[in-house]
């Protein structure tokens, strides 16, 4: 939760996509809004004020809806995703069955290995490896998230 604040903070602030044309549902109107109090008030009091409330709801929900514990899901972390991408790869063609070539697997994983040189912080892939937050947040920041999502990090088996 804590790299997914801070990707959605840059999300939100550059690279997120605003739609076009009428938007009866005032979604454009509140993206503007968004981006505008991210810009305002910086990553550390944003990731506080916003992601803390809204990360909470949405992991609540998959627990309340005993999502996490179905047994047609499958939770994998976004940093064995990242640096193992052919292990998930293989596990994604087992869950689902389907019978893959390792080479053919791995053609795929490899495709979409994306780890970008730079930080491109106006791209959707604006860096892609785990601990940002660490770069990014402030200390007292990172301590008070530790706090909001303490129950989510040992759910899924951050210690640090």
């Amino acid at each position: 939760p804590r790299d997914m604040a801070v990707s959605y903070y840059f999300s939100l602030l550059s690279s997120h996509v605003v739609p076009d044309g009428v938007d009866s549902k005032g979604v454009r109107a509140e993206l503007f809004r968004t981006r505008a109090l991210a810009a305002d008030i910086g990553i550390d009091q944003f990731v506080l004020q916003v992601t803390i409330p809204l990360f909470r709801w949405m992991i609540e929900g998959y627990i309340a809806q005993g999502f996490l514990w179905r047994p047609n899901v499958t939770v994998m972390r976004y940093e064995d995703v990242i640096f193992r991408k052919r292990e998930w790869v293989q596990a994604l063609c087992a869950l689902y069955e389907w019978d893959i070539s390792a080479k053919k697997a791995n053609a795929v994983a490899d495709k979409f290995d994306e780890r970008p040189e730079i930080e491109r912080p106006e791209q959707h892939v604006r860096q892609v490896t785990p601990g940002d937050h660490r770069r990014r947040l402030a200390p007292g920041t990172i301590a008070r998230l530790n706090i909001a999502f303490a129950e989510y990090l040992r759910l899924f088996g951050y210690d640090d």
